[in-house]
């Protein structure tokens, strides 16, 4: 699992969270993490492709819900926490 996570300071969890934003009502995941640092970003349930590492680099970020996150390039990371503190990833499945 420290493999996909390319960052010290996440947390993984299952816990029931209220999220701020949700991942759908932007064209990508990361389009929905740079509009909105530091917030909670629902994905929900469903597969959710990505071509490209999701980058985390900013404190208080964090991911959840029921959405499986599918990498489709098995030699990128699928989620990259950089210079960002107190991220948290909660209930999200990853998938290669």
């Amino acid at each position: 699992f420290a493999s996909l996570l390319a960052g010290l300071s996440a947390s993984v969890s299952s816990a029931t969270v209220l999220a701020d934003v949700r991942s759908t009502d932007y064209p990508t995941l990361q389009a929905a993490i740079d509009a909105n640092p530091g917030r909670l970003i629902y994905v929900p349930d469903g597969d959710h492709l990505l071509a490209e590492t999701v980058m985390i680099t900013t404190s208080g970020t964090g991911l959840c819900g029921p959405g499986r996150l599918v990498m489709s390039d098995a030699s990128k990371d699928i989620i990259n926490v950089r210079e960002a503190n107190d991220v948290t990833i909660r209930d999200i499945k990853l998938f290669r």
